[in-house]
């Protein structure tokens, strides 16, 4: 009798099956993965040329019929650039225990950006809405010290109107009050050139 119960047991945890209906659930069949969802996520629509913006958004999954937050979830940031490059991951980040995460990005080129949550045991995988930033390239900016950026080399004097450029008589000892990445720029700003 005791082999025979023995036998019995054999049978069920080996999940045998019968007319093609397995008399045991496997482990994958019996573990299902929960929805997820990402939700407001966000983006500005442009921004200078390599500044700093922010990404944020936040995690659902779903519970019986109702989509709850979910704690600390994983996400992928991903960016797509306008033209030939091939689309790729930026980062991995942690949201908090409500499922809102954010992250500082910095690009040079237009492009699309979007969130995918990290699957794992319990959850599936889904990706964000694709959201488009347009890069700009900033003309102009006003100087914290006595120089200009590498970027923006051009002096320029706000009282007189005047612009000053690198190879200029008077660059190194004028103190800018505009700095401005072309003489052009500075042209269209109202400004007109050194005589020396």
């Amino acid at each position: 009798m005791n082999k025979f119960r023995r036998l019995c047991a054999l049978f069920v945890a080996m999940a045998v099956t019968f007319g093609g209906v397995s008399l045991v659930a496997t482990p994958a069949e019996a573990a299902t993965k929960a929805a997820t969802r990402v939700v407001s996520f966000t983006a500005p629509t442009s921004v200078y040329k390599s500044q700093n913006f922010t990404l944020k958004g936040s995690v659902q999954r779903k519970a019986g019929t109702k989509w709850i937050r979910s704690a600390k979830p994983r996400v992928e940031i991903y960016f797509d650039p306008a033209g030939a490059a091939k689309a790729y991951k930026v980062k991995t980040v942690t949201g908090n225990d409500k499922g809102q995460f954010s992250t500082k990005v910095r690009t040079s080129r237009t492009g699309l950006w979007w969130a995918k949550v990290t699957p794992t045991s319990k959850y599936k995988s889904v990706s964000s809405y694709k959201k488009s930033v347009r890069v700009k390239q900033r003309t102009s900016m006003i100087p914290s010290g006595t120089t200009c950026p590498s970027w923006a080399p051009i002096k320029g004097n706000e009282s007189s109107g005047i612009y000053h450029v690198p190879s200029g008589a008077f660059y190194s000892r004028t103190t800018p009050e505009i700095c401005f990445s072309t003489q052009s720029a500075a042209q269209k700003a109202g400004y007109r050139a050194s005589k020396r």
